[in-house]
């Protein structure tokens, strides 16, 4: 005689009380994430703000190492060499949502720039400083702007990084006494703790902290 041995198999499903409470830690999580994400956005923002200037600073230095002229194109088509003795960045806080990239063709130099508002394209003068572009950080978000330049003179509300060929040679206008590197500190409106600071170097490193 043989005996079979039964077995009874038991299978257990998910329950109700487990399925609300994943949906309950997903609706948390959710919330969170959406209460963040414009302040998540903003974050990008102005880190992405910060490296495209720290690549603008890379662009003008490479510019005033290697001397070179620039190509503008006029209107009605004709074009013209820049014949720059210098490249640089300008800063000023009282248009604190922007910065110019310039052309310093002053002569003699006076490294830094001079305020002159023609753009390259469009100036006459061959040694007036002119404007190769303008750049609006506002673009990238409507809450980014230029909180502080770090290093500069007390009193003063601008800057120029000109950068001269060969070497090329770094001058920093307005550069606080002793030291040797200024901070172009970018905030967020609506975020005041929030900032992030590109680094020039009088010996030419760019850092971004």
């Amino acid at each position: 005689m043989f005996y079979v041995s039964r077995f009874k198999l038991q299978e257990k499903g998910t329950t109700l009380v487990e399925i609300i409470v994943v949906i309950f830690i997903i609706a948390i999580f959710s919330s969170i994430l959406i209460s963040n994400f414009p302040k998540i956005i903003r974050q990008f923002a102005l880190s992405g703000s910060a490296y495209k200037l720290s690549q603008d600073f890379r662009k003008v230095q490479d510019l005033g190492l290697s001397g070179v002229l620039i190509v503008e194109e006029q209107v009605g088509g004709q074009s013209q060499q820049i014949r720059a003795k210098g490249y640089g960045i300008y800063f000023n806080l009282r248009q604190n949502t922007q910065y110019i990239i310039y052309a310093d063709r002053g002569s003699p130099s006076d490294f830094k720039y001079n305020g002159n508002l023609q753009l390259c394209s469009n100036s006459v003068d061959s040694e007036a400083d002119c404007i190769l572009e303008t750049i609006n950080i506002t673009d990238e978000n409507s809450d980014l702007y230029i909180k502080e330049i770090i290093n500069i003179n007390s009193g003063a509300v601008d800057t120029s990084i000109n950068f001269t060929p060969p070497n090329p040679d770094i001058a920093i206008d307005n550069l606080s006494s002793g030291k040797k590197e200024i901070g172009v500190m970018l905030g967020l409106g609506s975020e005041p703790l929030l900032s992030r600071t590109v680094w020039v170097n009088i010996s030419g490193l760019i850092r971004v902290e």
